[in-house]
């Protein structure tokens, strides 16, 4: 194999390897809560995320992604 066909079969290999999905950078401070309409707030507790409506006390869950193979 010469030297430009091993750089060329590299690259192919390099552009079908999956990149891992960035991870959204921003998160919104307030939504529009699902039951009243009102706007939530986001709120934490030591290691978990929720938003929370003060209109109607709705709490809205948020869920951590595992990064499985």
């Amino acid at each position: 194999m010469t030297n430009t066909e091993l750089e060329k079969s590299v690259e192919i290999k390099n552009s079908q390897i999956e990149h891992p999905r960035e991870t959204p950078l921003e998160i919104n401070h307030e939504i529009e809560c699902p039951r009243c309409y009102a706007m939530m707030s986001l709120c934490s507790d030591f290691d978990s995320l929720f938003y929370s409506c003060e209109e109607c006390s709705f709490i809205l869950y948020t869920i951590k992604k595992n990064n499985l193979p």
